[in-house]
């Protein structure tokens, strides 16, 4: 189920959405070979009497709807009698891993026809007070070690990471929100590199998946110099 959200997550930012719901054109004719998708009024699909009483309370869905949260699309070649209704989970400004909400419902009657739900319940409503910010993150010694070399932090945003994570796997579970830094490394072939850190206590935890083509440690190579043939010298080159 965790990855089924982040795929679902991956395709809402992916794909292009245009229209609203209850607009002329708002499904795609039987004619076109290549039906547009389109964007639907999340008030007017996940209703209380569509989604279930309880799900529209326990989630705050209402609030979340109010709030821009929820994307709905529907049409396309994907789903061309479905209409999906999609919420990734956060707390503040934190991305919950994993977490989510997804409702399909059919296009014409507006049934439900799928409901997922993954929500950790041992997570608090609010985050913590003095987190770890972004600026001094960037200052710690393992990310200085990439940047020093001409590394460049993209983005370093707060996340709860899922126990079943591949993204971001630890050798034990992390209860606190983090710090994940993704930096481009040096050079024309550089990778990525995720360093993550505990937003709470300050800990260095790990990399993510890819971690750094190299350690970034500062070494010396021997090397022997010659002047016009009047000088020798032995060295170390940094």
């Amino acid at each position: 189920m965790k990855k089924f959200f982040i795929t679902a997550f991956v395709f809402f930012f992916a794909i292009g959405i245009s229209g609203s719901f209850g607009d002329e054109g708002g499904t795609a004719s039987a004619s076109e070979a290549r039906p547009e998708t389109k964007e639907y009024k999340a008030e007017e699909v996940m209703t209380p009497k569509n989604i279930g009483y309880e799900d529209f309370e326990k989630y705050g869905i209402e609030d979340k709807i109010k709030s821009g949260e929820f994307q709905c699309i529907g049409g396309g070649r994907s789903w061309e009698d479905a209409i999906i209704c999609h919420y990734q989970r956060k707390i503040g400004e934190a991305m919950v891993e994993g977490d989510g909400i997804y409702y399909e419902f059919d296009m014409e009657t507006l049934e439900l026809k799928r409901r997922d739900v993954d929500w950790r319940d041992d997570l608090p409503e609010e985050l913590p007070d003095g987190l770890l910010t972004a600026e001094a993150a960037a200052e710690y010694d393992v990310v200085r070690a990439i940047t020093v070399k001409g590394g460049e932090v993209t983005s370093a945003g707060l996340y709860y990471i899922s126990p079943e994570s591949e993204p971001f796997p630890l050798d034990s579970g992390v209860e606190n929100p983090c710090r994940i830094l993704f930096i481009r490394e040096p050079g024309l072939c550089g990778g990525s590199v995720t360093v993550i850190i505990d937003a709470v206590t300050g800990e260095f935890l790990g990399y993510g998946s890819d971690p750094p083509q190299s350690g970034y440690y500062v070494y010396y190579i021997p090397y022997i110099a010659a002047g016009s043939g009047s000088w020798t010298g032995i060295g170390l080159l940094s």
